[in-house]
Parts: structure tokens; sequence; C-alpha cells
């Protein structure tokens, strides 16, 4: 019995090492995701949670054995955009074992490559970076991000006038929240440069004239903002601090 013990406990002990061992763990903001991969790097899965179930060694209603723990992954959607729910720890961590390239991406980047599935979450934001990648699909790249887009660089506009060189001063501090989630986020160098560049964040900006006046400019430049961050992170936004006076 102490000898069925002892084995018991060390397979336990390796599934539990596997498991840490094998899949991608990552954190963002606090908010911990896994990435795995079946063994022939078919398919892979980006999941949110983990869990713990009990197991026993087999005993009988009157010797019920030894019972122990191990993490399964939890709240999964497959490399198609397919929820799969649960997973065990068969998985591996794709990055070390399937077959790896390297991509320019940029965030946000989401636990699914469709998005437009009912549990789509962004669970990394705003950057951009050249990273591994192991699988695409729909257009966007798994990374150790999760499905990511490709990096387009935005194209620079020259600023001349006084209202646009103000406003490239101004709207990097301007914060912007999701609804969602309570997720804030300012906006990236290039789309500063092209929203400063369009004429209602250029009159918004130009404090020549008075603050009253160049309210309704401001408000129609907020709307474009917002428009593109509801179409981007799929979510709508608010303004935390209204830096443009």
């Amino acid at each position: 019995m102490l000898i069925k013990l002892i084995i018991f406990v060390l397979n336990i002990v390796l599934i539990y090492a596997r498991w840490e061992g094998t899949v991608y763990a990552h954190t963002y903001s606090g908010n911990s995701y896994f990435i795995g991969s079946t063994y022939n790097c078919n398919t892979m899965y980006v999941c949110l949670g983990q869990e713990t179930e009990g197991i026993n060694d087999g005993g009988t209603d009157v010797n019920p054995g030894v019972m122990a723990e191990y993490y399964k992954l939890t709240d999964c959607i497959n490399s198609k955009g397919e929820s799969a729910y649960n997973q065990d720890s068969k998985l591996k961590n794709p990055f070390k074992t399937c077959s790896v390239s390297k991509v320019h991406v940029q965030g946000p980047c989401y636990n699914s490559p469709d998005l437009d599935h009912p549990e789509l979450e962004i669970i990394h934001g705003n950057g951009h970076d050249t990273i591994q990648y192991v699988k695409t699909y729909n257009g966007l790249y798994l990374t150790g991000w999760g499905w990511c887009k490709p990096y387009n660089p935005p194209k620079q506009q020259q600023c001349t006038d006084y209202g646009c060189k103000r406003c490239l001063r101004k709207l990097p501090n301007v914060k912007w929240r999701a609804k969602s989630n309570g997720w804030t986020t300012p906006l990236t160098s290039g789309n500063v440069n092209k929203y400063c560049n369009t004429s209602n964040c250029k009159v918004a900006y130009d404090d020549k004239k008075s603050k009253s006046s160049r309210q309704k400019y401001w408000n129609k430049c907020k709307n474009s903002i917002y428009s593109e961050f509801k179409s981007y992170y799929k979510t709508e936004f608010t303004v935390l601090n209204e830096n443009w006076p």
C-alpha cells in the first residue's frame, strides 16, 4: 500500500510539473492567460483560466484511496475561433515544440482569431514589436501576446499650423477607458499624428480661439476617435481626462 501511495504521489507531481512546464503562460495587466498546443501542433488553444480537480488512486468505496489535485485549463478558444472550454494537461508549449517564425505585430491582441466571437477578450494592449508566432488564421497571428494583427505603420503627416502642433503636444496625454472592463490606454503616436491633422482636432486645440467656440470641434474630434476605438477594440470607450483646452 505504501509503495502504491508513493507511486501515485509521484504521478501527481509529474502531472503538475508537466502542466506548469509545458504550456505557455503570461500575465498582462494582472490577468493571466495560457497558450497550449496539441502534440502534432495542428490545433492551438488560448485559455483564460485554470482550475484544480481531485484525482484518487482508484480505490473502492470501502477504501477510497488518496485524493490529490491537478490543474486544467478553462475558458479556451481554439485556433479556428471555436469555443473549446476545458483542456487537460496534455497540451504543450507551442513556442518551444512547434514551428516558429517571426512577425511584426501590433496590439491589442485577443484570445480568439475570430473577432466576432461572443467571448472575445483583449489579453494584451497597445504596442507593436517583432515577436514569434506559431499559427495564422483569419489574417491574425498567434503570438505570446495572443492573436494579433500585423503591424501597419501609419503614414506620418507634417504639421504646419499652430492648432495641429499644439494637438501633438496635448492629445498624447488624454487617456481613453473601455466601458466593458475599465482598461485604459492613450492613443498610439501614429493615431495622434493622424487625428491632429484633421480639421476638427486642429481647431479644438487652437487656443487662440475661445474655449467655448472650440468645444463643438473637440466633441467631433473625440467622436471620431471613439468610432475608431469601437471598431478596433469591439467595445465603447470614454475619456478619462479631457486635456484639450
